[in-house]
């Protein structure tokens, strides 16, 4: 069988929870996955969890999947959707992460206060805000996979990076600040350049383990689900038990 009718035949068996196949999938998937929650997280431990955690989205929602699209995409959008969730849990005076901390500088003209003032200042914009300026600027990501991962255009991706002037003020006075401003934007990029590290020049950058007996500790702590006519037979002998106490002898005998 060729390798894209394979692919799609897993993608298939998945999408009817066959086990098997979701295994498959996790095992060929997740270090990609975790390579990207890491790029904006920063967090080793945290990326495994948040891993782990967008597979099992991904298991819930594999009924709504189309097993003809590309399911890389599909499954770093939900990743990324996962990364929005832990962030907005996130208080902007914790800890800031490791490279943060004691990443040098290598531009000697960006103080110490300045560098911690930027990062927390970079730890209180919108959870979408932090992900697309860290995939952009820090990472260096294509803009054509940020837009994916959001589900918004590459133009949006652009307008969210670097936000216009504002359209009312006059000519003039908007030439004037659309120069101020692409001189901060730069000057911001280049600090954020200097005081995070890319993902890729530390050593945590690849998933140094086997998460899939994390996710199936996941998979079996889900709870039982109770069919719908279950609940309905229960509440029917409920109701009986209170109106007609006299049944129960009844139903004692044919038990």
């Amino acid at each position: 069988m060729p390798a894209l009718e394979q692919s799609i035949e897993v993608l298939r068996q998945f999408c009817h929870g066959d086990l098997d196949a979701f295994e498959l999938l996790f095992r060929r998937h997740q270090s990609k996955i975790y390579g990207w929650i890491v790029r904006i997280v920063r967090d080793p431990a945290a990326a495994e969890d948040l891993t782990v955690e967008t597979f099992w989205r991904i298991y819930r929602m594999r009924a709504r999947f189309d097993p003809a699209r590309n399911f890389e995409p599909w499954a770093r959008r939900i990743a990324t959707n996962a990364v929005f969730d832990y962030l907005k849990t996130m208080r902007p005076e914790m800890d800031l992460p490791e490279d943060l901390q004691s990443a040098p500088s290598p531009d000697p003209g960006i103080s110490e206060e300045l560098r911690r003032k930027t990062a927390c200042a970079f730890r209180r914009l919108l959870p979408r805000l932090q992900v697309v300026a860290t995939l952009a600027l820090i990472e260096e990501q294509p803009y054509k996979e940020i837009a994916e991962a959001l589900g918004i255009s590459v133009g949006a991706v652009k307008v969210r990076v670097f936000p216009g002037p504002p359209p009312s003020e006059k000519r003039i006075e908007a030439t004037r600040s659309r120069t101020m401003k692409q001189q901060d934007q730069q000057g911001i990029e280049l600090i954020l350049k200097n005081i995070m590290q890319p993902i890729a020049c530390r050593a945590d950058a690849e998933l140094r383990r086997d998460l899939w007996p994390a996710m199936l500790k996941r998979l079996e702590a889900r709870p039982a689900k109770v069919p719908w006519f279950d609940w309905v037979l229960l509440a029917a002998v409920a109701a009986l038990l209170i109106f007609f106490p006299g049944a129960i002898p009844v139903l004692l005998y044919h038990l």
